[in-house]
């Protein structure tokens, strides 16, 4: 075989020291996933890895999420199984796990993250106590969450509409109708969440990381309409006020000008028919 002429060497070389430095540079695509995400997108990626921790205080926001099984002949009952609640700054200051009084028929696993042995191990507390301590540490709080009126009525608790900040019913989130957790955050923070089981702790992350980015509007939005709704109480009230107060007697209507006309003539009608009744 006939050797290669030093052109041809030169170039195969070439080729290879171009190749090798196109293996170990990374593309600009893979820069762009390796590209550090915002405090929020974070907050809600390490949500199993971040410990919280031990002098954890519950703020005066909180945001909570929880999880269900099935429970009934075909399992379309749902049944509180898991409820986490964190703090301001995204640290876990309730998660536990509630055992079932009812026959559980499905576990909802692939969705729920929950398995049997959740729900049996020792600390697992009864519905009543995680029902309890839940209402004693909302109260009087700012509650934030995800369409909170399944979760709110699994706990068969309530909170007042002007303590909650739904992100399912929030305009600029969902302008038309409710919108899953998981499309909202993979729009406003680029994170994607719920590949698969759920995590309450994270979806609870998630939620809070979308009202914190939203909460100047937010909060405008609320304060305003509390004016609106203020300025026409006010309104109503102040026309029951006036409708209450006893009105002074009608003054007699003036006369018209009508009867301004026909009064003296008929007058004279009355004066002419004495005189016709005298001569007669």
């Amino acid at each position: 075989m006939a050797a290669l002429s030093t052109n041809w060497q030169t170039l195969i070389k070439t080729q290879k020291v171009t190749r090798k430095r196109q293996r170990e540079e990374p593309t600009s695509h893979s820069k762009v996933d390796r590209a550090a995400p915002s405090k929020a997108a974070s907050m809600v990626l390490r949500a199993t890895e971040v410990k919280t921790p031990a002098n954890a205080v519950v703020t005066k926001f909180l945001a909570m999420d929880c999880e269900m099984v099935g429970v009934g002949p075909e399992g379309t009952e749902s049944s509180l199984a898991r409820c986490s609640i964190v703090n301001f700054d995204g640290h876990v200051v309730y998660d536990k796990f509630i055992r079932q009084t009812q026959k559980v028929t499905d576990y909802r696993t692939h969705v729920s993250g929950i398995e049997s042995h959740h729900l049996t191990c020792k600390h697992a507390i009864a519905y009543k106590q995680c029902q309890k301590e839940v209402a004693d540490m909302i109260k009087d709080r700012i509650l934030i969450g995800h369409s909170l009126q399944h979760d709110l009525k699994c706990l068969m608790l309530s909170h007042p509409m002007t303590h909650i900040r739904d992100t399912a019913y929030h305009k600029p989130l969902c302008p038309h109708r409710p919108r899953a957790l998981k499309k909202l955050c993979e729009e406003h923070l680029e994170v994607k969440i719920q590949d698969g089981q759920h995590d309450s702790v994270q979806d609870a992350r998630s939620v809070l990381a979308l009202y914190k980015k939203f909460r100047n509007d937010w909060e405008k939005r609320i304060l305003a309409s509390r004016k609106k709704k203020a300025a026409v109480a006010e309104k109503k009230a102040a026309k029951a006020q006036k409708q209450s107060e006893p009105q002074d007697a009608e003054p007699e209507p003036s006369e018209t000008k009508r009867q301004r006309t026909v009064a003296p003539y008929k007058q004279k009608i009355i004066q002419n028919r004495k005189k016709s009744s005298k001569k007669a």
